[in-house]
């Protein structure tokens, strides 16, 4: 006999499937849940403690606007910290109802930097004790990064190649190298750092100036003058506003950024905004709605590329790797053979070979490097990748011969950096080769 199929009436079928179909999106929503609970979090909607930048022409008004802040009853202890030859900070305690202190330094970068530091903890403590907030004047961003462009330069200035070619020309043009410049930046993003997680309120100013329009390090004949900011790229992006001075009579300031859900003013996209009867008083604590205690500081974490995954290894590594581990290989005596391991030395041999490379060894996994390094950058040819060396390593590579196991690794960390740059490191790639061999380059820098 034939047993009878089992049937449902289809009203309990869909209702089956309903029930099953619930029960898969319950567990999807679990799983979602579960890695979100790892790594996501709502957001606290807090505004983080000001950084305001106040920028303008000579004479407008930049330093007068930090004293008049400092009289506001809504702030509690002033720091002003003044770089640069103007020393002017000490007469605008004479401005009506001013209380400021000076931050004293020696001019040297580590200094100013611990100074800074010094700050941060002083207001860390006050608004952990409800005290006002405190206000960190730094004067001026230009100054800063005219100090760090000077070191670049100087670094430059003081490589053997740059100097056998002084010794020849005095007069001759040096090109602060890439890696000087990385340096400077990585010294102005520290300070950046201390300043953006400031538990306060901090009022960065910088000079500005009409200058002339350049390309490719030329002026640009027949345009008119442009407006910049003499200071680091990146300053007028880590602010959270800019505000323009002018010293024209009867010129309001303009923002020209303000990041604000309330009042946001988009550079590039929205038109600088005037603002009659300007104050930092009345921007952080009427229009920003400053509340010290409820803000947050930024919790800004260091970024790591990491290590080279397999995959991102060039191909001539990874081969000559490969080669390096057969030739280890058959020194221990163990060589693969058709799938089968035999062994023309005994296993004492192995234990008694030690497991790192020897010198030579490595020196020829640098090399292969090095030479697929040239290979990703297009530089094919030997005079070309020599020259580059020399201009990289900072002293003249004849052949490779020349490089010791430190050149290679520098050499080789410089090329990463070229590749990086994408097409900027394309168009230096020639300036440097140029400078190496004594000619004038005619390429953008």
């Amino acid at each position: 006999m034939t047993a009878a199929t089992e049937t449902r009436p289809p009203a309990e079928a869909d209702g089956a499937a309903v029930d099953e179909n619930a029960a898969r999106v319950a567990q999807l929503a679990a799983q979602i849940d579960a890695i979100a609970a790892r790594r996501m979090r709502p957001p606290t909607k807090k505004v983080p403690h000001p950084l305001i930048v106040v920028e303008g022409l000579h004479g407008s008004g930049k330093s007068w606007c930090i004293a008049e802040f400092s009289a506001s009853s809504k702030v509690g202890r002033v720091y002003w910290l003044e770089l640069g030859a103007e020393g002017t900070h000490d007469q605008y305690g004479a401005v009506p109802g001013a209380k400021f202190e000076i931050v004293d330094h020696t001019g040297d970068w580590h200094d100013i930097l611990a100074a800074v530091r010094d700050v941060k903890e002083i207001a860390r403590l006050a608004l952990a004790a409800g005290e006002p907030p405190v206000v960190l004047a730094f004067e001026t961003a230009t100054a800063e990064w005219e100090m760090l462009s000077n070191w670049a330069d100087a670094r430059s200035r003081n490589s053997d190649t740059a100097r056998l070619k002084l010794q020849k020309d005095p007069d001759a043009d040096i090109t602060t190298s890439h890696t000087h410049w990385t340096a400077a930046k990585r010294r102005h993003r520290k300070l950046m750092t201390e300043l953006l997680t400031f538990p306060g309120i901090v009022v960065v100013t910088a000079q500005s100036e009409w200058g002339a329009e350049f390309k490719n390090n030329r002026p640009v004949e027949g345009a008119p003058p442009i407006y910049k900011v003499k200071a680091e790229g990146s300053l007028l992006r880590d602010a959270m506003v800019v505000v323009r001075l002018s010293n024209e009579p009867r010129t309001p300031p303009l923002v020209t950024k303000c990041r604000s859900v309330q009042h946001a003013v988009r550079p590039g996209y929205d038109d600088p905004k005037p603002y009659e009867d300007f104050s930092l008083e009345d921007l952080v604590f009427r229009v920003l709605g400053y509340e010290p205690q409820d803000s947050h500081v930024r919790d800004i974490k260091e970024l790591t590329a990491g290590d080279l995954t397999e995959d991102e290894r060039p191909e001539e590594e990874v081969a000559e790797e490969r080669r390096v581990e057969q030739h280890r290989a058959r020194r221990q005596g163990a060589v693969e053979t058709g799938g089968r391991r035999q062994f023309a030395a005994p296993p004492v041999e192995q234990a008694a070979r030690p497991a790192v490379p020897s010198p030579q060894e490595e020196m020829k996994i640098l090399l292969a490097r090095v030479a697929a390094g040239y290979v990703k950058l297009n530089i094919t040819v030997a005079g070309d990748q020599l020259a580059l060396a020399t201009a990289l390593i900072g002293r003249p590579i004849g052949s490779s011969a020349d490089l010791t196991k430190d050149d290679l690794e520098k050499l080789l960390n410089e090329l990463i950096n070229l590749f990086a740059m994408d097409d900027r490191g394309a168009a230096l790639i020639p300036r440097l080769i140029a400078e190496a061999r004594g000619e004038k380059a005619d390429v953008p820098a």
